[in-house]
């Protein structure tokens, strides 16, 4: 558990790896403030050579405070090679803005080899529609159903997206 921070930070060309079959297990809860688990730069990767990853968070509790972010994708990859399959799960902490469950930003990544790719996102209970509410960009609805943006399908491909819950977005 961080103590005022993030519960996982990987930055820098950070690294975590699996080879074979191996399998990759990360979890991480925010401290007084901060993201469960959390990728920053272009070059900092969870991987696995061909066993299933699974990245879960829980953001901060601190309902002055923003960012309490369950997994946050703000750079980097997370990937599964062969026929491993991922999984990230994140829960929004309490905050007075940016507590998602999970946020990919435009320089994160969560990439699959033709296997199933689960996102997993909730916000705090609110008591409003919006616990129920599942956000993301429709460019992502047509890449899942392999459409090219505004052209026709491209590929065959038989990967599986899930997108489930609020609190997934996709900046």
């Amino acid at each position: 558990v961080g103590g005022s921070h993030n519960g996982v930070h990987l930055n820098s060309g950070g690294k975590i790896s699996a080879g074979g079959s191996g399998k990759v297990r990360l979890s991480g809860t925010g401290g007084k403030a901060g993201a469960g688990v959390q990728l920053l730069d272009a070059a900092t990767t969870i991987t696995s050579s061909g066993g299933n990853v699974s990245v879960r968070g829980v953001g901060g509790n601190n309902p002055n405070s923003s960012h309490n972010i369950g997994v946050r994708v703000g750079g980097g990859t997370i990937t599964a090679g062969g026929s491993g399959t991922i999984l990230v799960s994140g829960l929004g902490g309490t905050g007075n803005a940016d507590s998602d469950g999970v946020r990919i930003e435009s320089d994160g990544k969560i990439t699959s080899s033709n296997q199933t790719l689960t996102v997993v996102g909730r916000l705090p209970a609110t008591g409003s529609p919006w616990d129920r509410a599942v956000v993301v960009p429709v460019e992502f609805v047509w890449e899942v159903h392999g459409l090219g943006i505004g052209h026709e399908a491209e590929t065959d491909g038989d990967a599986a997206a899930i997108w489930t819950g609020a609190g997934v977005d996709v900046a």
